[in-house]
C-alpha cells in the first residue's frame, strides 16, 4: 500500500509538478522554475531526512540575503557550533547562499571569519587585475577615456552565444542575421563581470565543482536565484555548484548576470530572500533562520542607494517573505543599522559578525533547547570537506581552453607558469586567468577544478565580447580648461591582426588622428598614422592665453600635420617603445613675432623609449616615470633653417615630484 502511494505520488509530480499543500511539500506550488525536478529532489532529500529522523528532529539553517550585512551568519554559526547544534540542511540567497555553501563544503565558522576580514574587498568587489598584466598602451587608452561602450559581436560569436543562451537553436527575432541583435548586447548589463569573485569561489571549492547533486555535499545545500527571462525563481539543488553560488549573489546592477541554459540569473532576494519554505520542503523538522531585511517603517532605514536598492529587492519578494516569516522555529534578526548591502570593508565586517554572534546570545535559550531536543551532536559532515587552493597545492593531469582558437590557446599555454606534475598554487592560476582578461578581448574568464581529488583537470574558460569601441573622455586643465575625447575602435579587441583607431579631441587645442595598427600575436605591432593638430599656448607653462592679442610675447601657436610610420612594442606593461619616420607639415606657426605659412614637407626619424610603472597617471601614490624621445628632421622645416637637427628629449616622474631636463 506504501509503496503504491509513493507511485502514485511521483507520477503526479512528474505530472503537474503540483502535489501536497502541506508545510512540508509548500515548494511544489511555488512557481518555481522547474518544479518537477525540484520535486524529485525533494523527494530523494526527504527520504535522507527520514532517516535521521528515526534518532532524533532534523534541522534546518536558513540564511537571508543581505549583501556585506551577510557576514552576520558567520557569527551565528559560531555560537550554533558552541552549542553543538547540528545543521542537516542549509538553504541560502544571496549572501547567505555564498556562506551557507561554503559552510556546506566544510569550511567552519573561524575559517569563514577569517576569509571575511582577510579579504581586500576594494578589489573583490571589482574585475581589477594587477597593473603587470594590462600593457602600457591600454592603461593610456583608459586614463584618456573615462567611458568606453563595446558593440558588434563578430557573426560566429553571435552564433555561439545565442547557442548557449537559448534551450532551441536560435530563429526568428534574434537570429545570426540579424544586424541589430548583434549591436544591442554592446551595452552591459552590470557593473562587475564578477572575475575576483569567481576566482574565490573557484579556489575553495575544489573537489566539488563536476556537476552534481547538492545533497551529496557534505552538508546538503540548496540556494536561489531569479530568473530575468520567466520571471521565476530558480532553485539551485544540482549541476554546477560554483554557477549556483555566483548566480545566487548577482546583486542587480552590480554583478552582471549568469546566462546559462535559456536563463538570465541574477540575485535570488528579487524572488525568495529567505528560503524557509524550501527547507521545509526538504524536510527540516526544526528551522532556524537568520533575517538580515530591514524595517521600512522609520525613514531612517532608507538612506542611501543601496537602502533604496536592497528595500526594492525586499519588496519584489514580500509575499513569499511574509509567508516564510510564519513558519520559522528560531528567528534571528541580528541589528544591522548603520550598514547597507555594500558595507565591505574590514572593521564593517568584523562588527557584523559581532552582530550575529550577539544575536544569537540573544536566542541563547532558545537555541539551548534545540540543542537538547537533538542531543547536540554537532555537525557532522557527509563526505570530505572541499579543497582550498589559497591553503594547499594540487597537481593537474590536464589544462584545457575552451573559447579560443588553436594559436591563442598556444600562445597563453606558453605564458603560463604551469606545468603538468608540479604542484600549483592559486596565484599561479589567477596570474594566466588575469593575463587573458586582462587583453580585453574576452568578456568573461573564469576557471574551473574537474576531480575529486589529485591529479585535478583544469579548464580554462572564455567567452568572447564585442570587438569594437566607442571611447568618451572629459579633460579639464590649465591647457585645455574643458576638453571632450571621443574615440572609435574598430577590431581593437581582436588578440592580433587589424585593427583602426579614429580619435578627436574637441577643445582650445582641437586635434585628429586617424591610425591602421597590425598586431602580431607576438612580437612589435605596426602603427601608420595620420594627425592634423591646432595648438595655442603660453610657451613658459603651456596653459591657454585667453586672449586672442597676438602682441603676447609668448604665444605660441602652430597647426601641423602628420603622417606616421611606427614599429612599436605590442604587450608589455611598464614599456612603450617605437621607432620610425614621419611625414609633416606646418601650413602656419607664429611665436613672438616670428609668423610662417607654409605647406613644404619635412621628413623625420623618431625614437622613443619610456617606462612608467606609476600606480596612476595623474595622482601617483608609487611608481616611476622615465622618458627619452629623439628626433632628427631632414630637409626644409619651419624650425630648421640649416637643413637637418637632432633633438633629444628626457623626462622624468616620480610621486609627487616632476622633473624635466
Amino acid at each position: 500500500m506504501i509503496r503504491m502511494n509513493r507511485i502514485l505520488f511521483t507520477f503526479l509530480v512528474l505530472l503537474t509538478g503540483v502535489v501536497s499543500l502541506s508545510a512540508r511539500d509548500r515548494l511544489f506550488v511555488l512557481p518555481s522554475l522547474d518544479a518537477k525536478g525540484d520535486s524529485l529532489a525533494v523527494m530523494a532529500m526527504q527520504e535522507r531526512m527520514a532517516e535521521i529522523r528515526k534518532t532524533r528532529p532534523t534541522v534546518g539553517l536558513v540564511l537571508a540575503g543581505g549583501g556585506a550585512k551577510g557576514a552576520a551568519h558567520v557569527g551565528v554559526l559560531r555560537f550554533l557550533e558552541e552549542q553543538g547544534i547540528p545543521i542537516d540542511i542549509i538553504t541560502g540567497t544571496s549572501m547567505g547562499g555564498l556562506v551557507g555553501g561554503l559552510y556546506a563544503l566544510g569550511y567552519n565558522s573561524k575559517e569563514l571569519d577569517s576569509l571575511l576580514t582577510s579579504m581586500d574587498w576594494s578589489v573583490m568587489m571589482s574585475d581589477q587585475v594587477p597593473q603587470s598584466h594590462i600593457n602600457y598602451l591600454d592603461k593610456k587608452y583608459k586614463d584618456t577615456y573615462n567611458l568606453s561602450i563595446p558593440w558588434f559581436y563578430e557573426k560566429e560569436v553571435w552564433r555561439k552565444r545565442l547557442a548557449s543562451d537559448l534551450p532551441r537553436p536560435a530563429t526568428g527575432q534574434l537570429g545570426v542575421n540579424d544586424p541589430f541583435a548583434i549591436f544591442r548586447f554592446g551595452l552591459p548589463d552590470g557593473y562587475l563581470n564578477g572575475l575576483n569573485v569567481h576566482n574565490t569561489l573557484s579556489s575553495m571549492t575544489v573537489g566539488y565543482q563536476d556537476s552534481l547533486e547538492f545533497r551529496d555535499l557534505p552538508i546538503p545545500f540548496f540556494c536561489v536565484a531569479t530568473d530575468l527571462v520567466s520571471g521565476k525563481e530558480k532553485n539551485h539543488m544540482r549541476g554546477d555548484l560554483v554557477d549556483a553560488l555566483r548566480s545566487t549573489m548577482s546583486i542587480p546592477l552590480v554583478f552582471k548576470p549568469l546566462r546559462k541554459g535559456g536563463m538570465v540569473l541574477i540575485d535570488g532576494g528579487m524572488r525568495n530572500n529567505m528560503p524557509v519554505d524550501l527547507c521545509r520542503a526538504m524536510g527540516a523538522d526544526i528551522v532556524i533562520a537568520v533575517d538580515l531585511s530591514q524595517s521600512s517603517e522609520s525613514e531612517k532605514n532608507v538612506n542611501t542607494v543601496f537602502d533604496v536598492m536592497m528595500q526594492s529587492v525586499n519588496m519584489m519578494s514580500q509575499d513569499t517573505y511574509d509567508a516564510n516569516i510564519k513558519n520559522i522555529d528560531v528567528y534571528l534578526h541580528p541589528d544591522m543599522y548603520g550598514y547597507n548591502m555594500l558595507s565591505f570593508s574590514k572593521d564593517n565586517i568584523t562588527d557584523i559578525v559581532q552582530r550575529g554572534y550577539a544575536e544569537a546570545v540573544e536566542h541563547a535559550e532558545e537555541l539551548q533547547q534545540v540543542a537538547l531536543k537533538t542531543g547536540a551532536p554537532g555537525v557532522k559532515l557527509n563526505a570530505r570537506a572541499a579543497t582550498d587552493m589559497g591553503q594547499e597545492d594540487i597537481l593537474l593531469s590536464e589544462i584545457e581552453f575552451k573559447g579560443l582558437d588553436s594559436k591563442e590557446a598556444r600562445y597563453f599555454h606558453d605564458k603560463m607558469k604551469i606545468s603538468i606534475g608540479r604542484p600549483i598554487k592559486k596565484s599561479d592560476i589567477e596570474a594566466i586567468v588575469a593575463e587573458i582578461y586582462a587583453t580585453g578581448c574576452y568578456e568573461t574568464v573564469t576557471w574551473k577544478i574537474y576531480g575529486m581529488r589529485d591529479p585535478y583537470r583544469l579548464e580554462i574558460n572564455c567567452s568572447r565580447g564585442p570587438v569594437h569601441h566607442f571611447g568618451l573622455g572629459l579633460r579639464a586643465d590649465t591647457e585645455e580648461i574643458v576638453a571632450l575625447a571621443l574615440n572609435a575602435g574598430l577590431g581593437v579587441h581582436r588578440l592580433y591582426g587589424s585593427r583602426f583607431d579614429a580619435s578627436f579631441k574637441i577643445g582650445l587645442n582641437p586635434y585628429a588622428r586617424f591610425e591602421y595598427i597590425y598586431r602580431f600575436l607576438k612580437g612589435p605591432q605596426l602603427c601608420l598614422s595620420l594627425e592634423t593638430r591646432y595648438a595655442d599656448f603660453d610657451s613658459h607653462n603651456r596653459s591657454y592665453l585667453g586672449s586672442r592679442d597676438d602682441s603676447q610675447e609668448d604665444r605660441y601657436r602652430f597647426w601641423t600635420n602628420d603622417l606616421t610610420f611606427l614599429v612599436r612594442s605590442g604587450r608589455s606593461p611598464y614599456w612603450d617603445v617605437y621607432a620610425g619616420m614621419n611625414a609633416g607639415n606646418i601650413p602656419y606657426f607664429n611665436f613672438r613675432g616670428y609668423s610662417k605659412r607654409d605647406w613644404n614637407v619635412h621628413y623625420m626619424a623618431l625614437g622613443h623609449l619610456c617606462f612608467d610603472n606609476r600606480d596612476d597617471r595623474y595622482f601617483p601614490q608609487s611608481g616611476t616615470c622615465v622618458q627619452a624621445d629623439y628626433q632628427f628632421v631632414f630637409g626644409n622645416h619651419s624650425f630648421n633653417q640649416n637643413g637637418e637637427a637632432g633633438i633629444i628629449r628626457w623626462f622624468l616622474s616620480l610621486p609627487y615630484r616632476l622633473a624635466f631636463f
